[in-house]
């Protein structure tokens, strides 16, 4: 299933950290896509059929080293993209894209959320969210259709995803809303549960 998409960042480092500010997943085109692409290079192109906010970019890396911040690159997805392409599949949509709370990258959770406050005392703008970044945001972020809200609960992503509803403006959203709050959604493979159920529970709210 997964090597039928294309996974494509946009990768970038600043003051030694490494970032990722968005993520596009696009099935990749039949025999007949191909040739029409071939005639039209910019066939099948266009807006996502979904967006998906989530905590940050993992372990995500630039398969050709592309870290400079000058076009997009290939990157394999890791298991939490992997569950995007699950929902992806199961609902049949050929194009998601993917931007997070913070554009660092870390593959694991504990040390990624240590490390928001030195980042931030750096004075980088690491989230796409960030007022500094509204030209980005509004190139990026598609506020006219479905968004799937997926980012966690734990309290240190608080002020984050605030600011990220702020801004998020799409009249569908979708997600494991955490009770008793105004802006915690669990992870897509949150510990301890079936990550499947997420799967299954996204798809039936789209």
């Amino acid at each position: 299933m997964f090597n039928e998409y294309d996974y494509i960042g946009y990768f970038y480092v600043e003051s030694g950290y490494h970032f990722r500010s968005y993520l596009d997943v696009k099935k990749k085109p039949g025999w007949l896509g191909r040739k029409l692409r071939r005639v039209k290079p910019r066939f099948g192109e266009g807006n996502p059929d979904l967006m998906v906010v989530m905590m940050n970019p993992g372990g995500s890396t630039p398969l050709q080293g592309g870290d400079d911040g000058r076009a997009p690159y290939p990157t394999n997805p890791d298991l939490t993209q992997k569950q995007i392409v699950k929902l992806m599949a199961q609902c049949t949509l050929d194009y998601a894209r993917i931007v997070n709370l913070s554009d660092l990258r870390d593959p694991n959770s504990v040390d990624f959320l240590s490390e928001l406050k030195p980042v931030d005392a750096a004075g980088i703008a690491h989230s796409i969210f960030d007022p500094t970044r509204t030209e980005e945001f509004q190139q990026v972020f598609v506020q006219t259709v479905p968004v799937v809200l997926a980012w966690g609960v734990d309290e240190r992503l608080r002020p984050l995803a605030r600011r990220a509803l702020e801004h998020i403006k799409n009249p569908i959203r979708l997600g494991q809303k955490k009770g008793g709050n105004d802006w915690a959604y669990y992870h897509a493979r949150a510990r301890g549960k079936d990550p499947q159920i997420w799967v299954d529970e996204i798809a039936r709210q789209l």
